[in-house]
């Protein structure tokens, strides 16, 4: 929602008619009203010390600040998807596989830092091996074994809604992640989408984040990472970013408050409201 400027063509009488139009309260032209009705009654439950109005009357942050989501066990319940991709990955290696493999402390970080873990106890070391075979079988069907945390749409909506800026940082590879948010209807809501890409470039956080930064001139001041392990707050405060701990997902509250996250949140219900309050230090009603 940027501003828009008046060109500069435009005379001095018309520059005065308009304020004046605008100081008597107005309506806005018919191009921006029924946004603006809109945009109103969605955001009449954000206090409104906490929002200015461009010159079209939309409401914005004084200063452009954006989100950063981690993907699985921030937003999506990927667990199941992801088991099946090892059990399959373990089985093309001529292991037996078994199904009730307990992962869920294993994601989180890179793949192959996931899959050379799970090839330990088989005395195992062909993780580029098992990196193939994963990303076959879950590009194939492992994706769609995830499901958003309840609450998490809802969350989305607030956070766009209140002028927020909202991107996606992964450690899943970005076409992965990508063909997930557009089979959930969650890619609308994201002002970009990124992940590890071929070449091993942002496999880890610090790097992913610092991309994002400078791709997007996000200031690392006017933004914020949410995640669920400690790699996405320890990788926030490494680009001098806040990191806000979730709960509900893989990591331990331990693990995240020994990362040293800012702060935490238990449920998706609280979560729009919690990142709203940390962007622009004013705390906002549930």
């Amino acid at each position: 929602m940027d501003e828009i400027g008046e060109p500069r063509s435009h005379t001095a009488s018309m520059k005065r008619n308009r304020s004046d139009r605008l100081e008597r309260n107005a309506p806005a032209p018919a191009s921006t009203s029924k946004f603006q009705s809109d945009t109103g009654s969605r955001l009449s439950s954000w206090p409104d010390a906490t929002l200015v109005a461009n010159r079209e009357g939309i409401a914005m942050f004084q200063a452009m600040t954006s989100v950063l989501l981690d993907l699985d066990g921030t937003l999506i319940d990927s667990q199941p998807g992801i088991l099946a991709s090892c059990v399959a990955t373990l089985r093309a290696l001529g292991h037996e596989a078994d199904e009730t493999l307990d992962i869920k402390r294993a994601i989180g970080p890179p793949l192959e830092d996931m899959l050379k873990v799970l090839l330990q106890s088989y005395g195992d070391d062909r993780v580029d091996e098992a990196v193939a075979a994963y990303r076959q079988h879950y590009g194939e069907s492992g994706l769609f074994g995830s499901e958003p945390y309840p609450g998490i749409r809802s969350s989305l909506e607030k956070m766009r809604q209140a002028g927020l800026r909202i991107y996606l940082a992964t450690s899943k590879r970005e076409v992965f992640a990508s063909r997930i948010l557009h089979h959930l209807g969650f890619a609308t809501y994201f002002d970009g989408i990124h992940g590890s890409v071929p070449g091993g470039a942002l496999d880890h956080k610090p790097e992913l984040l610092a991309h994002i930064l400078s791709q997007h001139d996000i200031s690392p001041s006017h933004s914020l990472m949410v995640g669920d392990r400690r790699y996405d707050i320890s990788g926030a405060h490494a680009v001098g970013m806040r990191g806000l701990g979730v709960l509900w997902g893989y990591g331990t509250r331990d693990e995240l408050e020994t990362a040293g996250a800012d702060q935490l949140v238990e449920s998706t219900a609280d979560l729009a409201r919690t990142v709203l309050s940390m962007v622009s230090g004013k705390q906002f009603a549930s």
